[in-house]
């Protein structure tokens, strides 16, 4: 039983709001007959939707709901000398529905000790990523950047974490060497030879860490503060009616990166057409 969980009923007009009772009950009495959506929520468990379709509304009946408890990861973070890493980032990677790719799903920042505890898992599978910075905070700080990233079970082939219902998982530590990031520097090409125009940069880690813009003109990019790791660099030129895109991967070790090659070619287009039978378009929006 689950007490003072938030069960909520909800349509693209209305929605509707009960709490479970001391027994785990929940009961909504003036629904509207029709399709809808039911999510039960309770803070430490894992969320559960329903959907629920207008013939589930010919007869009385009872919804059986599961909430499983959520699991916990933790560990402490040191410097290569041993010192504890305050204000180290932790973050739990899982992997997409569709298989390509991670999302973050988790995140802490380690303590004065250099402890983290990751709450609010859900039941599955999971990589843990840490990453440290220390030192500039601006372009007129005098003090030296150093970064460090480290996947637990390393970089190469990261552990994945099993965490269960309910579950409290320690050990999970990690020694992280921080070190001057460096600059990546590289060319724009399109088929015609070096790109003239402008152009906007993205650079973004393979689980989505360190995205931010940069800038290309002259045929030529530089991105400065790069920790170690494996990057996606895509390009655009800013003409809106036949831009030229890009993308590169590179990875990213001790060493400045020169060199860098980045072709640009006609941006891919998408055409379609809607047709609508029967109701009406108002309603309608393309994502």
């Amino acid at each position: 039983m689950v007490r003072r969980a938030a069960v909520k009923v909800y349509t693209s007009k209305d929605q509707w709001d009960v709490f479970t009772d001391d027994e785990g009950r929940f009961r909504f009495s003036e629904l509207t007959p029709g399709d809808c959506t039911l999510i039960a929520h309770r803070d430490s468990y894992s969320d559960r939707a329903y959907k629920v379709e207008r013939s589930d509304f010919e007869e009385q009946k009872e919804l059986l709901i599961e909430l499983h408890r959520q699991g916990v990861i933790a560990g402490r973070i040191v410097d290569g000398f041993g010192q504890a890493a305050q204000g180290a980032n932790v973050q739990a990677l899982s992997a997409r529905s569709g298989g390509e790719g991670l999302d973050v799903v988790g995140s802490a920042e380690t303590n004065d000790l250099g402890e983290y505890r990751l709450s609010g898992l859900d039941p599955g599978t999971y990589q843990v990523r840490a990453t440290y910075r220390e030192g500039r905070n601006d372009e007129f700080d005098p003090m030296p950047l150093t970064v460090a990233t480290s996947y637990y079970g390393g970089a190469e082939k990261p552990a994945g974490i099993a965490v269960k219902a309910g579950s409290l998982i320690t050990g999970i530590d990690f020694v992280l060497n921080p070190a001057r990031p460096i600059t990546l520097r590289g060319v724009l090409r399109s088929e015609t030879g070096v790109l003239a125009d402008p152009a906007t940069l993205w650079i973004m880690g393979q689980s989505g860490e360190g995205g931010r813009n940069a800038t290309g003109r002259d045929g030529k990019f530089e991105i400065a503060d790069v920790g170690p790791g494996t990057y996606t660099i895509s390009a655009q030129t800013l003409d809106k009616t036949a831009p030229l895109f890009g993308i590169v991967t590179v990875e990213v070790r001790d060493a400045e990166l020169d060199g860098i090659d980045l072709m640009l070619r006609p941006a891919p287009r998408i055409d379609a057409e809607i047709k609508e039978e029967g109701g009406g378009v108002g309603d309608l929006k393309l994502v």
